[in-house]
């Protein structure tokens, strides 16, 4: 038995990945307890945690949970060379993923516009509208 490696893009390199996204805002306030909520989520145990299935982002997390992994290959004898290889590999791509670069075109038409509605330049509403045409007009492109 073999530990299968995580799914490739049918025509590309890209690997599907899972990700946490947060951040504060600029207005908010309360900064201070969103910073410590923050380091509550890169904490080692809240790390360790969320990466039940997953590499975390905390090094200290990330080992116990390799350790943890390799107990649970060892138990069921599936810690082979190939899986050792595997694991490694996914390891060391997860910072180079293309999907990680410089999005599409169509992503990049998207966000160029959240960017004009972020700072309340322009309303949601507005902004959903010129999204929405944008993409039309590149899709029927």
């Amino acid at each position: 038995m073999k530990l299968l490696p995580w799914p490739w893009g049918e025509y590309t390199d890209i690997r599907p990945f899972d990700a946490y996204n947060v951040s504060i805002n600029s207005r908010s306030q309360v900064k201070e307890e969103a910073w410590e909520f923050v380091k509550f989520l890169l904490a080692e145990d809240t790390q360790f945690y969320l990466s039940e299935r997953n590499f975390a982002v905390n090094r200290k997390a990330d080992e116990k949970r390799i350790a943890v992994f390799d107990e649970e290959l060892e138990k069921y004898n599936l810690l082979g060379e190939d899986n050792i290889k595997a694991i490694s590999y996914i390891k060391n791509s997860i910072n180079k993923n293309r999907a990680l670069g410089v999005p599409d075109e169509l992503f990049n038409t998207i966000w160029n516009e959240i960017k004009i509605y972020l700072p309340g330049s322009r309303s949601i509403e507005e902004t959903a509208k010129v999204i929405q045409n944008k993409v039309e007009l590149y899709l029927n492109e």
